[in-house]
């Protein structure tokens, strides 16, 4: 069964609005309830540490670093295809 692409955007957009707000609330506790951050420190950032360090702990190189350069590959590759786009368009125009 074929996806539907307009289906699967929209999901995106759900998930990148919940984790806004998830992220407001938190921000927001932090600020006005006493102790939350304190809390939350202690609680949930420590286990995520844990849990990301041993997953990348795995890895001899620094997954940061691989994130970074293969972003500026991506870019690098996303610019050279407008390129070529753009000169398709002008030696259709000619």
């Amino acid at each position: 069964m074929k996806k539907n692409k307009r289906y699967g955007s929209q999901y995106l957009v759900a998930a990148g609005i919940s984790l806004l707000l998830l992220t407001a609330v938190f921000q927001l506790s932090a600020r006005t309830l006493p102790g939350f951050g304190t809390w939350y420190a202690h609680h949930i950032y420590s286990w995520i540490v844990k849990s990301v360090g041993r997953l990348t702990g795995l890895l001899p190189f620094s997954v940061v670093e691989m994130g970074l350069y293969g972003l500026l590959c991506l870019l690098f590759l996303v610019q050279i295809q407008k390129n070529k786009n753009c000169q398709q368009k002008n030696m259709l125009k000619s």
